[in-house]
Formats: structure tokens, sequence, C-alpha cells
């Protein structure tokens, strides 16, 4: 950010990513809707608190701007040629079990979790999601369609690339870059690049998520509606009796997985909510044998 400078905050846990972003930004000049803001390199939804951001304690945000990006060179070698080739667009080819691997040691090598009491709920958090139930009560602002629109598309527009890793048969996965706008015929097209001979048709490619799964379609969809921006996973495989294999060229050019930024897309947060959510209703009541007087009740919201 602003040729390397590197400037330090701690955010309270139910601040808007976005609103911190933007407190650092404001007296260096810049603007949040002008910046794309990553972590290990991941784009990061801006709208969540930093307390369900997913962060690590200690994370280093890197804050880019169109025009750094520009005067930056970008180094390729051999291997990102290749590929590049194959696919039309900068990309990295790893194995699923490398990618397993590094999640596995990221994991041991995690730096130390946040202390206790960054959990507590504190009067602050009270107050913030009392305001949020006051908003929820209020009547519904009337909104034409034009301008239902056009909050989407500045919402759509804040999100400038969408990180998807593709996941392919034969345990390869690709990860590339692509524009919130970008649609999933675009993603489809991108994808049968791997395969040779390509499948015959559009319709012979299957992309979809999970949990559950769920198709991507129509094809016609972009990354923002279909719920993928920031990032997201996308499986991908050939329809009903169609042949094909991957590249052989593609087994040769398998790179160290990058690193995985914090979170994925908002409609795979919504099925994994979904999810969980069914597999507590399937869980059996247990009776807590604690009795309420013996709960500790924070000193703000004692009577006094």
């Amino acid at each position: 950010m602003n040729a390397g400078k590197a400037i330090t905050v701690r955010p309270t846990p139910m601040q808007k990513l976005e609103n911190v972003v933007q407190e650092v930004l404001s007296p260096l000049g810049l603007h949040l809707q002008d910046c794309r803001v990553e972590c290990q390199g991941s784009a990061l939804d801006l709208t969540l608190p930093f307390r369900f951001a997913n962060l690590p304690r200690g994370a280093k945000l890197s804050v880019h701007t169109d025009a750094q990006d520009a005067s930056v060179p970008k180094e390729e070698n051999a291997t990102d040629r290749a590929v590049h080739e194959i696919f039309g667009q900068a990309a990295v080819v790893f194995s699923e079990a490398e990618e397993r691997s590094a999640d596995a040691a990221s994991s041991s090598a995690a730096v130390d979790a946040e202390p206790d009491e960054f959990y507590e709920f504190t009067e602050g958090d009270y107050l913030v999601v009392m305001a949020g139930y006051a908003s929820q009560r209020e009547p519904p602002q009337m909104e034409t369609k034009q301008m239902r629109q056009r909050r989407e598309d500045e919402r759509a527009a804040s999100f400038k690339t969408v990180r998807l890793r593709l996941h392919l048969p034969e345990g390869l996965v690709v990860q590339s870059d692509f524009g919130s706008s970008a649609t999933v015929a675009d993603v489809r097209a991108f994808a049968s690049r791997a395969f040779a001979p390509p499948p015959a048709s559009a319709a012979s490619l299957e992309l979809w998520v999970s949990p559950p799964r769920t198709a991507l379609e129509p094809p016609s969809l972009s990354l923002y509606q279909a719920g993928l921006a920031p990032a997201a996973r996308v499986h991908v495989g050939l329809a009903g009796a169609e042949q094909g294999a991957l590249k052989p060229d593609l087994f040769r050019l398998l790179s160290p997985p990058p690193p995985r930024g914090s979170g994925e897309g908002r409609g795979a947060e919504k099925r994994e909510r979904g999810a969980e959510g069914a597999k507590e209703q399937a869980k059996p009541a247990v009776k807590s044998s604690s009795k309420p007087g013996d709960r500790a009740v924070p000193k703000w919201m004692q009577r006094r």
C-alpha cells in the first residue's frame, strides 16, 4: 500500500472490515471503491465484521490500486507462460493432495489464537446487535427495480476480482482470477481448455458447488449473482457419457498451492449454514446440568 507503507490497526471485534480499511485509506487520500483488499493473495468480503472474517491474529492485509498494479511488472517463469498459453489467462495448477498437505501445515503453524477476552460479548457488541434489530424492524424503504439493480451493481463492483479454484477430474486444481461480472459461461469456457479433446458442447461440461451439490446455471449468471465472490471452489466434470481426458501437459506444470485467503463466497456461507443447521436439528437435545444462576453475567448487563 502506498509504495509499501505498513500501517498497524487493531479493530474492535464487531467493526466491519470496510470501515477499518477506509479509516486507513482516508489520510492517504484513497477511496475504498478504488482499491482491492487482499489477505494472502485472496480478496476479502469487506462487509463482514472483523470477528467473522476468519482472519488470523496479526493478519497482514494488502491494499492494491489499479495504477499500482499496472506499474509493477509481474514476474513470469516458463511454467506460468505454459499455463497461460493453455488457459488464455494467468492461472496456477496444483494437486488436491498438495493442497491438503499445505492446509495441514498452515494449520499447525498458525499464529496464536485470539485471547479469551476477544470473544467476550461486550456492551459495544450488544449495542451493535440491537441497532441491527432496530433497523430490521423499521419499515422497508420503497425501492424501484432500477434502485435495487443499481445497489446490486455497486455491490458487485466492489468485488473487482473473484478467485476460483476449479477442481478438475484426476485430482487437479486450477486457480485463476475472474472479473465479478464474468459469467458461468466464461468459467465453463476456461475449464474446457483443460480437456483434450475439448467437450463437444458447452452443455457437456458441468460446474457445481457444494455442499449441497448445486449446479451453476444458467450460463448467463454472473459470478457475483452465483454467490461466488470474493472466492469459491467450483467442481468440474463431464456430463453423461461424454468422454474426455485432461491434457497431459497439465501434469507437468504443477506448482505449489498458493496461499489461501480467508473465507469463500456468500453462496458458500449460506450453503454451509444450511448444512450445519440441518445437522444441529438432527442432534438429540441435551439437558444442561448447570443452573441459570451459575452462569456469569457481565457487569454491564447486571441490574443497577
